[in-house]
C-alpha cells in the first residue's frame, strides 16, 4: 500500500503515501514519521520547519528553510481534498525540536507556489514553495539548508562522492505504521539506491523527479513515515549544513518495509521551479 507521509487526510483515501504520513486526504494522505531513528540534539538542524494547522497548532507536515522568506515542502502537504491550496489554514514553526511546549517561532504564510505539473495521483513533481509574510532573522537556531544544482550524479546532488551514499531524514512523524507521532524531532540515516532498484519494490512509477532511500536492511530498520512528508532528505558530514538537501519526503509503500520515495531536488524541472519561486 502506498502511504503519504503527512498527517492529514485528502481525497486519495486509497493511497497511503509514504513520506511521513498515511492519510485519506490529499494533504493528509502523504504524511509519515521517522522509523528506527534517534532523538536529534537541540538546534542541530536549524533549517527544519513544522507545517501546522492554524486552528489548533497540529503538525501536518515538515519542510525546510531555504532563504529568509522561502520554505521548501511537498505539494501534497498544501493541497486539500478538492485539489485546492490551503494557504489560509496553515502556519509554520521554526527554531525548535519540540512541538508540544509552545516553543519556537510561529509565522504566517503569505503565498504558496505549487509545481504546475504536480500530479496528486502519482505524486510526480511533488514540490511547493511557501513564502513567509515576514522574513526570519538567521542565527544558530534558525538557518537555511543548501541545495544542489540541477544534475543527476550522486556527487552533485549530495555534495558527497561515496558509493551508496548515506543520507539523513528528520521529522516528527510516526515511528511505526498506525503508531503515534513524535513530539521531539527524530533523525535516521539510510543509503540511497538507484531508481531501477527502487522500482522493483514499488508499485507506483518511480520517475526522474524522484529519488529513493532504503533503510529496510538496517538493524534497526529506518524510514520516514506518516507526518514526515515535506521534510528534508540530506547529506550529512558532522555538521548538517556541510551537505546538501537531496530530497523532499514524498511517499512509500508502508513504512520501513519498502524503500522511501523522495522528490529529487536536483532534477532540472524541480530545481528550475525552486529557482523561479525562491530565487536560489
Amino acid at each position: 500500500m502506498i502511504c503519504l507521509k503527512e498527517k492529514h487526510k485528502n481525497f486519495f483515501s486509497s493511497l497511503c503515501l509514504f513520506i511521513a504520513l498515511c492519510v485519506s486526504s490529499t494533504v493528509s494522505a502523504f504524511e509519515a514519521k521517522i522509523v528506527g531513528g534517534t532523538e536529534a540534539a537541540d538546534h542541530k538542524y536549524p533549517f527544519m520547519v513544522s507545517v501546522e494547522y492554524q486552528v489548533d497548532n497540529t503538525q501536518i507536515c515538515s519542510a525546510s528553510l531555504i532563504t529568509e522568506k522561502k520554505i521548501l515542502t511537498a505539494a501534497h502537504c498544501i493541497t486539500d481534498d478538492n485539489g485546492r491550496i490551503i494557504k489560509d489554514k496553515i502556519q509554520v514553526r521554526l527554531g525548535t525540536n519540540v512541538l508540544n511546549d509552545g516553543s519556537g517561532t510561529v509565522l504566517n504564510v503569505k503565498t504558496i507556489s505549487r509545481h504546475p505539473l504536480y500530479n496528486p495521483y502519482t505524486l510526480d513533481y511533488d514540490v511547493a514553495i511557501l513564502t513567509l509574510k515576514t522574513p526570519v532573522t538567521l542565527d544558530d537556531n534558525i538557518n537555511v539548508i543548501n541545495l544542489p544544482k540541477a544534475c543527476q550524479s550522486i556527487h552533485c546532488l549530495t555534495g558527497l562522492v561515496t558509493p551508496n551514499t548515506s543520507v539523513r531524514a528528520i521529522g516528527w512523524g510516526v515511528t511505526s505504521v498506525d503508531g503515534e507521532g513524535s513530539d521531539v524531532l527524530l533523525q535516521v540515516d539510510m543509503p540511497l539506491i538507484s531508481n531501477i532498484d527502487c522500482q522493483t519494490t514499488n508499485t507506483n512509477e518511480i520517475t526522474d523527479r524522484m529519488i529513493c532511500a532504503d533503510g529496510t536492511h538496517q538493524n534497526p530498520v529506518g524510514d520516514t513515515c506518516q507526518g514526515d512528508s515535506g521534510g528534508p532528505l540530506f547529506a550529512y558530514i558532522e555538521a548538517a549544513r556541510a551537505g546538501l538537501q537531496t530530497g523532499i519526503v514524498s511517499f512509500g509503500e508502508d513504512c520501513a518495509t519498502h524503500p522511501g520515495v523522495y522528490t529529487r531536488i536536483s532534477d532540472p524541472s524541480i530545481r528550475g521551479f525552486i529557482v523561479k519561486y525562491a530565487g536560489i
